[in-house]
């Protein structure tokens, strides 16, 4: 299967799941993320955290240079492929947000997302099962 299409299909099952960009866009990008590395791909995806407001842009800035505390639910999460902005839904407009964050650091994202008081409660965490069940891939390091 091509990696354009094994990308769409992973959209439309992340994106049957109840909130997912609503309290669930870290676990989607990430669910997104090893879904194309299964495939090795050329290019690895980026994750994107995306903001409203300055003063998180900044707080998780200083997280990403180990200078303090633990990183903080951004507005949005996605990932940056092959030149385009993608989440469960496909392409991300990022030019409605304030503050954009690109990062390579799987680590930044998965500490972000252990991070579940930060996040919108509308996402029920027991989704992510099923998001490993339908993807078939594991998601362990999140929960």
């Amino acid at each position: 299967m091509e990696n354009d299409q094994l990308i769409t299909i992973a959209q439309r099952k992340l994106d049957n799941i109840r909130n997912i960009n609503s309290g669930g866009c870290g676990v989607s990008a990430l669910a997104l993320f090893k879904t194309i590395m299964k495939t090795k791909p050329l290019i690895k995806p980026q994750f994107v955290f995306l903001y409203n407001y300055k003063d998180l842009y900044l707080h998780n800035t200083m997280v990403l240079k180990n200078r303090t505390g633990r990183p903080k639910a951004p507005a949005h999460c996605c990932l940056l492929y092959d030149g385009e902005f993608i989440d469960s839904t496909g392409e991300v407009d990022i030019s409605d947000w304030g503050w954009v964050q690109i990062v390579d650091k799987i680590k930044f994202l998965r500490e972000c997302i252990r991070n579940k008081k930060e996040w919108n409660t509308m996402f029920k965490w027991d989704n992510i099962r099923t998001i490993e069940r339908e993807l078939k891939i594991s998601l362990k390091e999140i929960y």
